[in-house]
């Protein structure tokens, strides 16, 4: 079974994204969950940062770091803070 979700991005336009089920079974960190609660993919938010989702998937589980200019575009894509995407990733 797979869920659908609709998502604005930055008001351009409406897109319509699979987001499998199998997620659900990783192991989610803070920044993961954050992604997971506003229904976007790895694919959808690493182009909307323009990396690449292995690299995506590396930040959300404190493997590789994280560019500043990147935490303000997940922090207006996920609806918080900057200091709640540096404390997710335990930099605060």
């Amino acid at each position: 079974m797979q869920e659908y979700f609709t998502i604005d991005l930055l008001q351009k336009s409406t897109k319509y994204y699979k987001i499998r089920n199998e997620v659900l079974d990783m192991k989610l960190t803070p920044l993961r969950k954050r992604r997971i609660k506003v229904g976007m993919s790895e694919d959808v938010v690493a182009d909307y940062l323009g990396i690449a989702k292995g690299s995506l998937s590396m930040i959300e589980r404190g493997h590789d770091n994280l560019r500043l200019e990147y935490a303000a575009k997940l922090s207006k894509l996920y609806k918080c803070t900057v200091d709640d995407i540096c404390r997710d990733l335990g930099v605060l």
